[in-house]
């Protein structure tokens, strides 16, 4: 009797033990300090704005500010600040001091500082694993992007809109500037489309369906260690982007060509906004950095003046392919029937 009892002791003690471990790696998981701000989150989380930032301190800055100057309506929303480390490990200091000494009167927030050295790639793809069946949106932002004080009443309702339908991946705060045809190509539109669709996603203000972001970070652990594999889509110009960044020994910073070839092979499509006079819900701000030599400025003007047909949305939008043109069938936007030439050439007036 004495040895069922203890047996059963020792055996609580081990499940008490899990416990706490479990409720320890929630709150570490992929960092070393997670600091709580402000607020309250035993409430569902509406909306996760996901900022991924390194050592820009001033451009973390402009994008939280951008995002306090939002309108929420009245939802719950936690941001998420990531700070990644150099590949010496090291943590900048005046970055870190700018996420943690933001103040957020709409929300709570969250600064995360990595274990080790990400990268961008790392950073897009370990800071958010969305859990079973969870009906919150995530937002990711890396620091040089700003969003439109409309974006959110956007958004909501483009999930509200689109979720259901198995061909869309998410939607995306970015205004439409790739073709993936030409090497200067535009999206053409017919007359007064305000949202749409297109195989290639914007990353600058991109929010993925729940659904589909775990499933591709599912398929893409098991891909990346196939090491003979190469995520390529032959005839788009993020292909060639992506050849041209491992041959110089940088793949992981075209992350999202990984995603490409998963749309691709699951024919499916990002929902984005087509708005009037080249305004746009998510602007770049084109800081130095990775993707750019020096800080050239917004690539469009943020959205500030909203009308409520910006939301007017249709049940079936205009489908874009890859070329930029209007499609009358979902798969004939992912046919690619042009020369990989094409790639460094200008469109056709």
């Amino acid at each position: 009797m004495r040895v069922s009892i203890m047996m059963l002791y020792l055996f609580s003690l081990v499940l008490f033990a899990q416990c706490l471990y479990f409720i320890w790696s929630l709150f570490n998981k992929c960092g070393k300090n997670s600091i709580s701000r402000s607020g309250s989150h035993l409430k569902p989380i509406d909306l996760r704005v996901v900022i991924m930032t390194y050592n820009r301190p001033a451009s973390l800055l402009k994008a939280l500010t951008a995002l306090s100057l939002a309108d929420y309506h009245g939802d719950n929303v936690m941001i998420e600040i990531w700070i990644d480390r150099g590949k010496n490990q090291h943590v900048d200091q005046a970055t870190l001091k700018t996420a943690t000494e933001f103040k957020f009167s709409q929300g709570i927030v969250f600064v995360h500082i990595h274990q080790a050295h990400v990268g961008i790639m790392g950073q897009w793809i370990q800071t958010w694993r969305p859990g079973y069946n969870t009906s919150e949106m995530v937002l990711f932002l890396e620091d040089d992007i700003d969003v439109s004080p409309h974006f959110y009443t956007w958004l909501r309702a483009a999930h509200k809109k689109y979720d259901i339908d198995d061909d869309v991946l998410g939607v995306t705060l970015q205004r439409g500037n790739i073709n993936g045809r030409w090497k200067r190509g535009r999206l053409n539109f017919p007359t007064g489309t305000l949202v749409y669709k297109y195989p290639i996603i914007g990353i600058w203000g991109f929010s993925p369906k729940a659904s589909h972001w775990s499933e591709f970070l599912q398929w893409l652990s098991a891909a990346r260690h196939n090491k003979t594999f190469h995520p390529y889509v032959e005839g788009i110009r993020t292909t060639w982007w992506f050849k041209h960044a491992e041959k110089i020994g940088i793949p992981d910073t075209i992350w999202d060509m990984w995603h490409i070839y998963f749309v691709h092979k699951k024919q499916r499509f990002c929902i984005a906004a087509n708005l009037p006079h080249n305004t746009t819900l998510a602007a770049n701000r084109r800081e130095k950095g990775l993707h750019f030599k020096g800080t050239t400025g917004a690539d469009y003007q943020l959205l500030h003046t909203w009308r409520k047909d910006f939301v007017d949305f249709p049940d079936d939008p205009v489908i874009l392919g890859y070329d930029g043109e209007v499609k009358k069938y979902a798969t004939d936007a992912f046919n690619i029937s042009w020369p990989a030439t094409d790639n460094f050439r200008s469109a056709p007036e």
